[in-house]
């Protein structure tokens, strides 16, 4: 099996497997991420007397940010005394510290981690290694085109097949997932996924690389049996009524065309989004607009709720500033900033914020070096001329994801963020690839 097979397959496993948010679900599918990439991992170094991998064009920003985040992680879970830590951080964080701490309760001299929860920010962090498990993993795949695009092509139709059978589950709803999973604590799920928010967020990763294909491919064909299974994917986002993946699918289809025609594709451009957008059209005439209108004016949480959500968040953050509560202790701090909801809320809805209070300033920074570096990477290589249409779709799905986060939890939901490492990874090894073409090495860093 390649490596994109095998992400291909593990990224469907981990969607129908209820988005591997239960513990069970995330276990199975670790265990396959383990095992791979420890096999991948020894055929790697197995090669490396053969080929020289060029770890140098990849954005040096990422690497170091990348290494700078676990270092941080790692950095919260460290016992400090409480002399070092009153005189490190402010008083008032210390004193919260002090009272909040999971880790190592205990006052007088007793010593601290800089996360309130230590057993929760460490499943954060193995849940983090796994998914820079699949960016590593998915590095490696980039340079495969033949097998990158079959990844691709299997990607789109299981988009489609999704939304064909989130849209049955839901005319024929019983009050159960897949007609026999009983809701635990409520939700509003949508095909396998317990919030529909979460199934808008998997498909507009998706729905981009069909486009992505029909650019691609030169049979005429093909290229609109693709861009109108991307078509349908697209009109799963709006049938799920999620305000977040209607607002980010706009944005990232903008963001697919501005980097098409940089690549400056022709008459593909030309008849490729018109057919497009007009399959979108038909079909958002068939199911009908009034509910979307709907959706915008009620339901889920209210633009009112999600700020309080926010406010109490950021009170959150300004306290913990610098190096935040811990990785994974959202719930754990929140109650204490809470506005007044009456409902429990385990995640900021805002993936930014909801860093900005488990990381502080120094992680939210980290993050953002490493999407700059890959941005600058991308725009470079689009600029100079040595971008692919595969790319095109790559960063239409990255920014889809990075549009959605700003209202919601997606990157919580395993299924979504290994798809996002995957999708972070592709792009990544395309940036590589272009690197290597400019300097005549594109032989170079392939292990197959």
């Amino acid at each position: 099996m390649n490596d994109s097979l095998f992400l291909s397959v593990l990224i469907i496993a981990a969607v129908i497997l209820f988005g591997s948010v239960e513990a069970w679900s995330l276990l199975f599918v670790g265990c396959a991420i383990v095992v791979y990439f420890n096999f991948r991992l020894y055929r790697f170094q197995a090669g490396m007397g053969r080929f020289r991998y060029e770890q140098g064009l990849v954005p040096s920003g990422m690497r170091l940010s990348a290494a700078g985040f676990a270092a941080l992680v790692f950095i919260q879970l460290i016992p400090l005394p409480p002399a070092l830590l009153n005189g490190y951080i402010s008083r008032p964080e210390y004193g919260l510290l002090k009272k909040l701490s999971l880790s190592l309760p205990g006052s007088g001299g007793a010593w601290h981690c800089l996360s309130i929860d230590a057993y929760d920010t460490v499943g954060a962090a193995l849940r983090l290694i796994l998914y820079m498990m699949v960016f590593f993993i998915a590095l490696l795949a980039g340079g495969n085109r033949k097998a990158l695009k079959r990844s691709f092509s299997v990607l789109a139709f299981f988009g489609l097949a999704l939304t064909v059978f989130a849209v049955i589950q839901k005319a024929t709803w019983n009050g159960r997932i897949y007609w026999f999973r009983v809701l635990r604590n409520g939700g509003s799920p949508f095909g396998p996924f317990v919030n529909r928010d979460h199934f808008a967020g998997f498909e507009g990763m998706v729905f981009p690389l069909g486009l992505a294909l029909a650019l691609e491919t030169r049979r005429l064909e093909k290229a609109l049996l693709y861009a109108f299974v991307s078509a349908v994917t697209a009109i799963g986002i709006f049938y799920s009524l999620s305000r977040g993946g209607i607002v980010s699918f706009l944005a990232s289809g903008l963001v697919f065309l501005l980097l098409a025609k940089m690549k400056k594709s022709g008459g593909k451009l030309v008849y490729l989004p018109v057919f497009f957008a007009a399959a979108t059209v038909l079909c958002m005439v068939y199911i009908g607009i009034s509910p979307v209108i709907d959706r915008f004016e009620t339901g889920g949480l209210s633009p009112g709720q999600r700020l309080l959500i926010w406010r109490g968040a950021l009170e959150a953050a300004l306290d913990f500033r610098w190096i935040g509560t811990g990785l994974g202790t959202f719930r754990e701090i929140f109650p204490l900033y809470n506005p007044g909801l009456q409902q429990k809320i385990d995640f900021a809805h805002n993936d930014y914020i909801n860093l900005a209070v488990e990381t502080g300033l120094a992680g939210l920074f980290l993050s953002l070096i490493f999407f700059a570096s890959l941005a600058k990477g991308v725009y470079n290589c689009f600029r100079e001329g040595r971008a692919r249409y595969l790319m095109c779709g790559l960063a239409a799905s990255l920014s889809y994801m990075l549009v959605h986060s700003m209202f919601d939890f997606n990157l919580h939901v395993p299924s979504n963020a290994i798809t996002f490492s995957a999708v972070t990874g592709f792009l990544a090894a395309g940036i590589q690839e272009a690197g290597a073409q400019a300097e005549g090495r594109t032989g170079v860093r392939r292990l197959h």
